[in-house]
């Protein structure tokens, strides 16, 4: 049997957990989700990451997730790994150019 554990920050709940247990059911055998850590094991996944990260933000965008998780003053973006990741690199360029107008050393 083929398991693979992905990291999965933002769910603080048990409702949570059975929303994006259910998005992802159809895509492996067994689907398993842990609060602490936050992670979820999948066995003998059908899909790729892509394909997962989409069954993710769909769960999340579902309006009770939705509502909960802004009553805790969260906000769910629902972006991928690549598209967060062009974000930290261009806020990392944006601070470097602030930096050096300001004469700030960064270490």
């Amino acid at each position: 049997m083929a398991t693979v554990t992905y990291s999965l920050l933002g769910l603080h709940c048990n409702a949570c957990v059975a929303r994006v247990t259910g998005q992802l059911k159809p895509l492996a055998q067994l689907v398993a989700i842990t609060l602490d850590p936050m992670e979820v094991t999948l066995t003998n996944p059908s899909v790729d990451f892509t394909a997962l990260q989409k069954a993710v933000a769909d769960a999340l965008k579902d309006p009770a997730v939705k509502k909960r998780m802004d009553a805790q003053g969260m906000y769910i973006s629902g972006t991928s790994s690549a598209d967060f990741t062009k974000q930290i690199a261009s806020e990392v360029a944006k601070m470097k150019s602030v930096a050096a107008s300001a004469n700030i050393s960064v270490n």
